[in-house]
């Protein structure tokens, strides 16, 4: 399946909401694709499922650069409906771009991707991490390397993945895990998991977040195909935890949450994002 792109220039760039996203933590979003070339089987992202196509924002570095002037110093997450390091970022380096400027205004960053590529970037963050943070979550959905190639065909191997990693956290970028989606029956086994915590400990990360698969209605169709045919078994049981809310009840995802908890408290591993309210307050204690 192909993705086109579509070139754009955009008036806005910041999307800025009342609450913190409840995962990564962030309140600004700043993303410089809409929709993502890498098809992750699970990835319930309305713009690829509908058009197939990759909006690219050509302005977006100039456009937030005039919309970051007078708002109040926040965490800008970049990732949010993209993966902001797909390939297409090779060619049109809007990320790096967008980097700059929050590097050059002294905004914190939060980024989310599962690409190595950010490591082409790691002056600029290392620069952004010496005036206020600045983190990258690798996301996975799972530690075994036949089946991420299975669910995740188009991004680097799980182990090329804590490489990166490890090289970031080693330089003073704050670094963490997100198990991104857990999905049921499949990614949601305690080996499996105490495997990607275990190694992301190792690698440097200092955080661990979690997150179910969600299956939104547009996406329900599509990947109830992908179980049809490699998890045959699991449509049923699929339908009948997710019912018609597309969501998986409580009773399903606070055991797993909790058994996450105490995995990573093991470890010495949070389990929430790193918010620069909490760094910039450390850092005036220190004074």
């Amino acid at each position: 399946m192909s993705i086109a792109t579509k070139e754009q220039k955009v008036k806005s760039i910041l999307d800025i909401y009342r609450n913190r996203d409840p995962v990564f933590g962030y309140r600004y979003v700043a993303d410089p694709y809409l929709g993502c070339s890498q098809q992750c089987t699970y990835c319930a992202n309305p713009i690829e499922l509908e058009t197939q196509t990759v909006q690219v924002r050509l302005n977006a570095a100039e456009v937030l650069s005039r919309q970051l002037v007078k708002k109040s110093r926040e965490t800008v997450g970049i990732g949010y409906k993209c993966d902001p390091y797909m390939p297409l970022e090779k060619h049109y380096l809007i990320t790096h771009d967008l980097l700059q400027v929050l590097a050059v205004q002294g905004f914190p960053v939060h980024i989310k991707t599962r690409s190595t590529l950010v490591l082409r970037d790691k002056k600029i963050l290392q620069e952004i991490a010496s005036k206020t943070m600045a983190s990258v979550t690798f996301e996975f959905c799972s530690p075994f390397i036949s089946l991420a190639k299975q669910l995740e065909p188009n991004v680097p191997s799980p182990i090329k993945r804590f490489n990166a990693l490890h090289n970031l956290a080693s330089k003073g970028v704050t670094c963490g895990v997100a198990l991104n989606p857990i999905l049921p029956f499949i990614g949601d086994d305690q080996k499996g998991i105490k495997q990607i915590i275990i190694a992301a400990k190792e690698s440097g990360a200092s955080y661990i977040l979690k997150a179910p698969l969600s299956i939104a209605s547009k996406h329900e169709r599509a990947f109830l195909a992908f179980l049809e045919t490699n998890y045959r078994e699991l449509v049923q049981p699929y339908r009948f935890l997710y019912g018609r809310e597309g969501i998986v009840p409580d009773s399903y995802w606070q055991p797993i949450n909790e058994m996450i908890e105490t995995l990573a408290r093991e470890q010495g591993m949070r389990c929430e994002a790193p918010y620069w309210t909490e760094v910039q307050s450390k850092q005036l204690s220190l004074f």
